[in-house]
């Protein structure tokens, strides 16, 4: 299983520049698209999209304000680097073209790998088996293109169990959210999901408390983490 959280590197350089009256407005609306892409586009366009994202956000109005005289020797600084970069670029093109290139395919390659580490320490890696659990993703098409999903029919469990006997187990997951009843009180959980009762075959979630073998066996039954036992129950021992 693989994080929805969006890269912590760009978010922070995007904390780092932007003005602070501005910083939880914007970074919660780039987090909630990157959910969205997540289930549309999958972790790793997910990932390059918020990145590009926070890289365009680096505008004179989201930037932070300095002081005055700050300003007048940054404006000044950058002017008189600006008019040597011009003066050399002038004089030796071909060199500077190289060096440009350079710097430009090098500031991609390092974007590039990084991108593909982050994508690759995403996942989960305390599961027992966790080099043999894959996810199966899908492609849809639309106005004559395939785009890919993250995510898949409820039925393409049967049609794999059916025609792919190396399969030793297979479990649906659909995160969903629902309201939770409380002293009459009905309380928003977001984070929840539907799991086939097969969850701990694949997955090597410890409990502290029940049986892994029979937790989800048959119907209403399920399973919380100890921050929600503690919110509801007021202990970690809700059974």
């Amino acid at each position: 299983m693989s994080s929805t959280k969006p890269p912590k590197f760009f978010s922070k350089i995007f904390l780092w520049y932007s003005r602070p009256e501005l910083q939880e407005a914007i970074l919660g609306d780039l987090e909630e698209k990157f959910e969205d892409d997540v289930v549309n586009k999958g972790q790793l366009k997910a990932k390059i999209a918020f990145a590009w994202t926070i890289l365009r956000f680096a505008r004179p109005d989201i930037i932070r304000t300095e002081s005055r005289s700050q300003k007048l020797n940054n404006y000044d600084m950058f002017k008189n680097y600006l008019k040597i970069t011009l003066r050399v670029f002038r004089k030796e093109r071909s060199f500077s073209l190289i060096n440009l290139s350079g710097l430009v395919l090098g500031f991609l390659c390092c974007l590039l790998i990084y991108l593909f580490i982050s994508d690759e320490l995403s996942f989960d890696k305390f599961h027992k088996n966790a080099d043999r659990i894959y996810r199966i993703s899908s492609a849809y098409m639309r106005e004559g293109k395939w785009e890919p999903y993250a995510s898949n029919s409820w039925r393409t469990a049967e049609l794999i169990k059916t025609n792919f006997n190396e399969v030793e187990e297979l479990v649906r997951i659909r995160r969903v959210e629902g309201y939770v009843m409380q002293n009459e009180q009905r309380i928003l959980e977001e984070r929840m999901a539907y799991v086939d009762e097969n969850f701990f075959n694949v997955f090597s979630f410890p409990l502290i408390s029940g049986d892994t073998e029979n937790v989800l066996d048959g119907t209403s039954k399920a399973v919380i983490s100890e921050s929600i036992a503690l919110k509801y129950f007021g202990t970690s021992d809700a059974i």
